[in-house]
Parts: structure tokens; C-alpha cells; sequence
């Protein structure tokens, strides 16, 4: 583990005895109690996530905002500042290099949050199409290496975080700076969950502070630290898609069925005239959810069965649901079809197709 890039708070999984893994070239926390005791925490009371591999980009500058607009999938326009915003870079293909939160921070700065495995990539394009842009100045600044993020997610999350940040009011995709005697950051309403919570954004120092300052009270509202495990059995039971899998620089947002985020109407941005033929005609792939008849997890690459048998696609993400107690996963099919079973490595299992989130939080 020692070539991998730790996030600041490396020591203190460590104390807490953490499984740590290789996640996109970084040293992660995968679980501390195990995966069921830390997902219920995070539906029933708060669990606190080192997502500090994911990355951290300043966009600003005078043609900030008109810039983003030209870059990504949805209309930015919609997100004043105080808000944030849900979207997608993508290839000339109409692939997604990546999918983003952006938050407006003020009238020309915005802060762009890509994936840990897709940081370089963004930054690369970001920088690339501003050098080259014929509008305002654009000022592309990635603190990555000097910056993290902690998510604080579950229905207590809000006790939890005023043992460090005292105002906790911030609401749902809202985004606010923050100054707590000195240690400044960013709070954002957002979250990889589905479960009510906020994330901070700061440097280093005010992560590990935070930390250190939430983790009696965690334990005294019945939550805990929760690792990357549950944070994926989460996200799966609402139907989020995970980069690399469910989306990637060969799925585009339309065939997973992220077209509210594709605001064609707006302007060129990369990607937009694919994006605007399959709006037109249609994708020959698409995503949808399975729900497994019993216990068996649903896993990544096997192959999607229609009712007589016929290979239609495969699955994307697949895991088991702690909330349903059966077996789930996104898979991309041939549109048109209905997936009735998945190969598990020879093991036919029967699936019903479902409409995410499968779980009702």
C-alpha cells in the first residue's frame, strides 16, 4: 500500500482498525465494523465518509460561468450562486469522461468536483478548452492534492456536524462557505446516499479537524465511520450510477438514462450533436434496475438473460440491498427488450426489471 496516495485522514482509519483497499490508485477505508452495520447506520442515524480521493477544482474568472455552460451537459444557468448542480462532461462521442457536481459559489467561481480515477482527465479538458476559449478569462485551479472531502450522511447527520461547524443549515443541493474558528471550507447539501446529508469541502487541516470534532458525537447518536462497502450498496439501492461502469467514456448519459441532466436546447458543448441524433432517434442500449428473487448478490459483466434464454445485454453494478434483502444491479440492455434472468458464473438466476431507487428512503 505504500505507492498509494492516502487521503488525510490515512492515520485514523488505521486507529479504528480499518480494511483498507486499492481504489483508483488510492489507500481506502472499504469497511470498519463491516458493510451491514455501517450501511443501516447511515439509513437509521449518520455515518461520516473520507471521500478525500475525489477531486477538488476552482473554476473562476470572468467568463467562468459562460465557459461551464459551453462545457457541460446542464444548463448552469439554473444553478444560481448558493447552489449546486448535478451534470456531465462528455467526449465528441457523447460518451461521459465524467459526471460532476458543480457548485456556484459566487458571481465567477465555481468549484467542480470530478472522480478520484477521472481528476487528470477533467482538469486535462477543463484546461485544454480554456486555454482556448475566446470569451473572458478562465482560471482553471485544481487543489486536489491540498484539499478533501468528508460526507456526513443519515438522518442525524445534522447533530453530528454541529459538534464542528456549529450552523448546519444548509439545504438540499444549496452550497455555502463556512468559518469555524478558523477552519474554512465549503458545505455542501449533497451526497452519494440517498439519505439526508451535507459534504465538506475544505483543505487538509480543517478535514482532520472536523473528523476529530464529530466523532464523539457520532458515536453517541448510534453512527459510525462507514467505508467505501456500504457507500456503494447506498447508492446502488437509489439507483445512482457509478462512473466506469453504469456510465463511461462508451455509455452515454441518454442510454443510462440520465437525460435530464442533457440540456441540448442551451448551446454546443462536447458531445451535443450524438446527444441530440439519439434524443431524435432513440439509443440502441439502455439502462435499467434488477431485482433478484433471493439473497444472491447481482454482480458486474454477467450476462443478461431474456425469457428464452437469449444473451440482451449484461449487468453494470450489481451487489446485495440491505434494504430490500435481495440481490440488485443496473444493466445495459438492448432497448426493447425485458431481462428475466442473469448468468451468475454459470448460475441462472431470475430477476424482475425494476424502476430505481429501489428502496424508499
Amino acid at each position: 500500500m505504500a505507492s498509494l496516495e492516502e487521503t488525510p485522514l490515512a492515520s485514523r482509519h488505521r486507529e479504528l482498525g480499518a480494511r483498507m483497499v486499492d481504489f483508483a490508485g488510492w489507500s481506502m477505508p472499504v469497511q470498519y465494523r463491516g458493510v451491514l452495520a455501517e450501511h443501516a447506520a447511515v439509513r437509521e442515524s449518520c455515518g461520516i465518509f473520507d471521500v478525500g480521493h475525489m477531486g477538488t477544482v476552482f473554476v473562476s474568472g470572468a467568463g467562468a460561468t459562460a465557459f461551464l455552460q459551453g462545457t457541460l451537459t446542464n444548463d448552469i444557468d439554473k444553478a444560481p450562486a448558493g447552489r449546486a448542480q448535478y451534470t456531465m462532461l462528455c467526449n465528441e462521442a457523447g460518451g461521459v469522461v465524467d459526471d460532476l457536481i458543480v457548485s456556484h459559489l459566487d458571481d465567477d467561481e465555481w468549484m467542480v468536483v470530478p472522480n478520484a480515477s477521472n481528476v487528470a482527465a477533467v482538469v486535462s479538458v477543463l484546461r485544454e478548452r480554456a486555454a482556448a476559449w475566446t470569451g473572458a478569462t478562465v482560471d482553471v485551479d485544481d487543489v486536489s492534492g491540498s484539499w478533501a472531502i468528508l460526507a456526513v450522511q443519515g438522518p442525524r447527520h445534522a447533530e453530528v456536524l454541529a459538534a464542528a461547524l456549529g450552523d448546519t443549515s444548509v439545504g438540499r443541493f444549496a452550497v455555502k462557505r463556512f468559518d469555524a474558528g478558523g477552519h474554512t471550507g465549503i458545505l455542501s447539501g449533497t451526497g452519494y446516499t440517498g439519505s439526508p446529508g451535507v459534504e465538506i469541502v475544505a483543505p487538509h487541516a480543517t478535514i482532520v479537524w472536523a473528523w476529530d470534532a464529530m466523532s464523539p458525537v457520532l458515536a453517541g447518536v448510534g453512527g459510525m465511520p462507514a467505508g467505501l462497502g456500504c457507500r456503494d450498496t447506498l447508492r446502488l439501492e437509489m439507483g445512482y450510477p457509478l462512473h466506469g461502469q453504469d456510465i463511461s467514456p462508451t455509455i452515454s448519459p441518454l442510454e443510462a438514462g440520465l437525460g435530464w441532466v442533457v440540456k441540448t436546447a442551451k448551446g454546443d458543448f462536447p458531445g451535443r450533436d450524438v446527444l441530440v441524433r439519439q434524443e431524435h432517434d432513440g439509443t440502441e442500449r439502455t439502462l435499467v434496475g434488477l431485482v433478484g428473487t433471493d439473497r444472491r448478490p447481482l454482480r458486474g459483466h454477467c450476462a443478461v438473460l431474456d425469457s428464452d434464454g437469449s444473451t440482451i445485454g449484461e449487468v453494470t453494478s450489481g451487489n446485495f440491498s440491505p434494504g430490500l434483502g435481495r440481490g440488485i444491479g443496473l444493466a445495459l440492455v438492448e432497448t426493447g427488450t425485458t431481462p428475466a434472468a442473469v448468468d451468475l458464473r454459470g448460475r441462472i438466476q431470475a430477476v424482475e426489471p425494476a424502476q430505481p431507487p429501489f428502496v424508499q428512503i
